[in-house]
């Protein structure tokens, strides 16, 4: 075709769609149980149009009724800091909420001030994560705290930063519990394996040749042989831990080295290399769950393990950790709705979750479920299973403090625009519920970001990528810091009470 022809051709055609978006039912047009919809006039203009742009996503505080208010700092409020009588101190400040005629914007230095209350239902429930700081003011044990999630959380993202400043404050050292065999590096330490393991999921458990639940407490355990191996030929295997160069500095102190194992059935050689130097070696012999642990020389930087047997047991952690102090564990669980742990044999997660010092267990679940909850009920539904997950915990260890980390902002495509999903609300509702009534603490993150249709925001300021579902660094590093804000505000409750 000729150029002219290919102007009027292209020219017809625009007019033509633009006809259609003028005669085109407004919401959509319904043909059985199909739906069709078409944009409307001003959308083929919307990028053209900045303001309009901004209108398209909600105030950051409409949505926030939850709480009293929505405690963000701006340059010109007034701070109150908190009581804090450590010789770290952190001044958490709060102000009045937002007008609500602001449109969205979102300044990552203002939310990291930020300070979102962990809610409980009551004054008693409260306490027991009080009782929790005062175990660590006592500087006498190590205490870890499980930070399960789903992919929001792969990589060390979210955990790193509560692990350095809790960390920083309340003392210890390491990453704490980390896979055998990770299929994503984390941002503190790097690993590398033999090519002869294998790695098992809670998550594929209807898929393996065994049933038995004992999946320990990173919920996956890795193998260098297979179940019952027939062959009495001595395998080698080996696993190697380092330092991350960019990685904060609490992890790169190497103290004490940690590795907890089960299921072999005959004897297996473990010889622990710091530094490429062999400094132990330890006879794993056959049990259902037993834990090996060595002090590693001063300025380790790089540990590798090498194992020797005709057959291997399974590998649930190994651990980096200090004496005393507290460790913040990274617990991500790709594709995870929360509701595995009663998939888990009770007696293997018992026994697993005891052989440590559990200070408090934080559950960042949820975001999974959304595109396959089609109504209330259904929310609803998962609420009150994800309560009977979190009374499986509180059966297994009894006391522990258990906060619920309520699902973030998530958005999908409606017509040119993307919006919260519709029961996201409604999915957050039923989380807060289970935590409630199993006595445990709600972390509204939805909230936090700034309610419905928040995403988009965090996209445009490079705090989430482009699916409208998870955070960049960036953004993890935000609500990193709005969730320690909201933890040392516990902390200076506690510190008023004594």
């Amino acid at each position: 075709m000729k150029p002219l022809q290919v102007f009027l051709f292209a020219s017809a055609t625009l007019l033509i769609l633009l006809g259609i978006s003028f005669l085109f039912p407004r919401n959509e047009l319904k043909i059985g149980s199909v739906s069709f919809i078409f944009p409307k006039p001003n959308s083929f203009f919307r990028l053209a149009d900045s303001t309009q742009k901004d209108t398209l996503k909600d105030d950051i505080t409409k949505e926030l009724n939850l709480l009293d208010s929505l405690k963000i700092i701006s340059p010109t409020a007034n701070i109150i800091p908190l009581v804090d009588t450590s010789n770290n101190n952190d001044t958490l400040s709060t102000t009045d909420s937002l007008p609500q005629s602001h449109p969205i914007i979102v300044h990552p230095e203002t939310l990291k001030g930020t300070v979102i209350p962990i809610e409980w239902r009551s004054e008693t429930d409260k306490t027991k994560l009080h009782h929790f700081f005062k175990n660590l003011l006592k500087h006498n044990k190590l205490w870890h705290i499980l930070h399960y999630g789903d992919s929001q959380i792969e990589s060390d993202r979210i955990t790193a930063f509560l692990r350095y400043h809790l960390q920083s404050k309340f003392g210890g050292c390491g990453q704490g519990l980390v896979p055998p065999v990770n299929f994503v590096n984390s941002f503190s330490i790097r690993q590398d394996h033999s090519d002869n393991w294998t790695r098992y999921s809670i998550m594929k458990k209807s898929s393996y040749p065994f049933d038995h639940g004992n999946y320990g407490i990173l919920v996956s355990f890795a193998r260098f042989l297979p179940y019952h191996y027939s062959k009495n030929e001595v395998t080698n295997a080996w696993l190697s831990f380092r330092v991350a160069r960019n990685s904060y500095p609490n992890t790169h102190q190497l103290k004490e080295f940690s590795l907890f194992y089960g299921q072999n059935e005959k004897t297996v050689l473990l010889q622990v290399f710091a530094n490429d130097k062999l400094v132990d070696f330890k006879t794993l012999n056959p049990t259902d769950l037993g834990s090996y642990k060595t002090t590693l020389p001063k300025h380790t930087k790089n540990i590798m393990l090498k194992f020797v047997g005709s057959d291997s047991p399974d590998i649930y952690a190994v651990s980096f950790d200090d004496k005393t102090g507290v460790a913040v564990d990274n617990i991500p669980i790709r594709g995870a709705s929360g509701t595995f742990f009663t998939k888990l044999n009770f007696e293997h997660l018992k026994k697993s979750l005891n052989s440590i010092n559990v200070g408090a267990i934080f559950l960042e679940f949820g975001g999974n479920v959304l595109p396959y909850i089609s109504d209330s009920a259904e929310a609803q539904r998962y609420g009150r299973y994800f309560a009977s997950q979190i009374n499986r915990l509180k059966r297994a260890v009894p006391g522990v403090p258990i906060i619920v980390l309520g699902v973030a902002d998530m958005s999908v495509k409606s017509g040119t625009q993307f919006i919260t999903y519709p029961l996201l609300e409604t999915v957050r509702d039923a989380l807060k519920k289970a935590a409630f009534s199993t006595g445990s603490g709600y972390w509204d993150m939805y909230h936090a970001m700034g309610g419905k249709n928040s995403m988009p925001s965090w996209v445009d300021a490079h705090l989430a990528i482009k699916d409208y579902t998870h955070f960049t660094g960036k953004g993890a590093s935000v609500i990193a810091h709005m969730l320690y804000n909201a933890i040392m505000k516990e902390y200076n409750d506690y510190i008023k009470t004594k």
